[in-house]
């Protein structure tokens, strides 16, 4: 009995040697979690069934477990080495087709050592791909592996120009025939740079010409506003006029004016314009002034940078100024960490679909990302080595215990 009882201490201490050993071993690793030996007392059944007190026959390993509490961060120069704030993890998958959702058969880590491979994708060491909510706001938490975009963004047309202007009360009434080149025929003329599917310029010149003071019998004010682009007038397919009430607020048209598409005569598609004046149009009396002009329309430009903020969301900005929302990474959360299984290289998989809520940084339960950073191990290496010696420790009386009923046996045995 003596001897498997002490036998049963030299296998706890061998295994505690070996959980010890491996968190020291591990303790450059990235976001690794160092794991415990957890132990019990072994008592016999026979003895178990007796009142009070009684002598157990050993000790063994009731399980290993692994320790997810936060590491520190480190800080890197790459926008792609990412760090989780408090819990979650990053969903892995193998490249797949679009459209990994919850249910796929993911991995997890919370190893944020990201790469591009040459095809583009943002990926671990080992080629698994980061997956990416394209679009967040549904709620549906459906993933795709991460791609970045092409290195020259592709232009878009303009369609929808935002125009708030203030017309001056005190211009005169328009009673020439209009002529684009005859300033005497319009009030006022601005230009706005617009873009053709091609992510050409287009440089199109709007005229406002004052039709119609108000009177008793009609109490607006009205103007046209004709759009040229070069030496052509681009037909409005709803109203072009604007109607103006006596408080010089905007009364007419209170949804955007339509435009015939227009032919500009370059390869590229024919310029489709709807311009909304209900933003911000006014007449009061002053000189005239732009108040909001935004359009649509953008050219083909170059990708200058990627960034990653705290809530997971993927921007790039091109070097025109424009910004691109790329996504959102997709993260997990488990009601047990425990109960996910170990796969080596910080990987994990879940066994239990209850166990799993997917969502985002910053969500419930998940912490927020820190791009430029990565998580050290949650090793203490100071614990670790006191308790090694501990083990060491254990393992020697175990071992000395065994020698000593070895030499009680053998001098009984001599003295038989």
């Amino acid at each position: 009995m003596s001897f498997g009882v002490s036998l049963t201490g030299l296998n706890g201490a061998t295994r505690e040697l070996e959980v010890r050993g491996n968190n020291i071993a591990n303790v450059g690793t990235t976001a690794f979690k160092r794991s415990r030996v957890n132990f019990g007392d072994l008592v016999s059944t026979t003895q178990a069934s007796r009142p009070g007190p009684v002598p157990g026959i050993g000790s063994r390993v009731l399980g290993i477990d692994q320790q997810f509490l936060q590491g520190s961060f480190k800080s890197t120069k790459s926008v792609f080495d990412l760090a989780i704030d408090d819990e979650g993890f990053f969903v892995l998958s193998d490249k797949v087709p679009a459209g990994v959702g919850a249910e796929a058969d993911c991995l997890f880590c919370r190893r944020g050592e990201f790469f591009v491979d040459a095809e583009g994708f943002l990926v671990d060491s080992d080629g698994r791909s980061l997956l990416v909510d394209r679009t967040p706001t549904d709620g549906n938490n459906v993933g795709d592996p991460f791609r970045l975009p092409p290195a020259a963004g592709l232009p878009r047309a303009s369609s929808l120009i935002d125009f708030g202007i203030n017309l001056p009360a005190n211009a005169a009434v328009s009673t020439e025939v209009f002529d684009r080149n005859n300033s005497d025929t319009y009030a006022v003329a601005t230009s706005v740079r617009l873009f053709d599917s091609l992510g050409s310029p287009v440089d199109a010149t709007i005229y406002f010409s004052r039709n119609s003071l108000a009177t008793p019998d009609d109490p607006f004010n009205r103007w046209t506003a004709r759009v040229f682009i070069g030496g052509q007038q681009v037909q409005p397919i709803s109203t072009d006029e604007l109607i103006f009430g006596t408080d010089g607020l905007l009364a007419e048209p209170s949804e955007s004016t339509e435009f015939a598409p227009f032919n500009l005569g370059n390869g590229a598609d024919p310029l489709v314009l709807n311009i909304n004046f209900a933003a911000n149009t006014s007449q009061f009396p002053r000189d005239f002034s732009i108040q909001a002009l935004k359009q649509d329309g953008f050219p083909a430009d170059q990708l200058d940078t990627i960034e990653i903020d705290r809530r997971g969301n993927i921007i790039a900005t091109y070097d025109s100024g424009r910004s691109l929302d790329l996504g959102r990474v997709l993260m997990a959360r488990f009601t047990d960490p425990g109960q996910l299984t170990q796969l080596g290289d910080g990987l994990y998989r879940s066994t239990r679909r209850d166990n799993e809520i997917f969502g985002y940084p910053t969500d419930s339960g998940i912490g927020a990302v820190q791009s430029r950073a990565l998580e050290t191990s949650n090793v203490n290496l100071t614990d670790e080595l006191l308790g090694l010696i501990n083990a060491q420790r254990m393992f020697q009386s175990n071992a000395k215990a065994i020698e000593a009923v070895s030499d009680m046996t053998r001098r009984m045995t001599d003295r038989a």
